[in-house]
């Protein structure tokens, strides 16, 4: 909700956010960019990541291992995968931490 008071400038009624077509329903992107909610991310910040230049990295191959040792009470299988991956960026200066941009 406090992103839907977000304005384009000081003093202006113009929304930030897009509205969509004549029902005036806001959707969260702007200028065409998507715009993605988390909680992991402080109240008033926001990070701008340019998807072209940002990626999954895996470091190494997935494992998968399964058991059956654990359910021999039943007819089930326990089933685990492994996957070692982190956040890499091509350019780590075109990413962009906003502070502040809650009224």
């Amino acid at each position: 909700m406090a992103l839907a008071k977000l304005r384009k400038a000081a003093g202006s009624l113009e929304p930030l956010l897009a509205v969509d077509g004549p029902t005036g329903v806001t959707s969260r992107t702007v200028l065409g960019v998507p715009v993605y909610v988390s909680p992991a991310v402080a109240a008033g910040t926001a990070w701008g990541v340019p998807r072209a230049l940002a990626f999954l990295v895996i470091r190494s191959d997935t494992t998968i291992e399964t058991s059956k040792h654990a359910f021999f009470t039943s007819d089930r299988v326990a089933v685990r995968a492994v996957m070692r991956c982190a956040f890499g960026f091509a350019h780590p200066q075109a990413v962009v931490k906003l502070h502040n941009v809650l009224p």
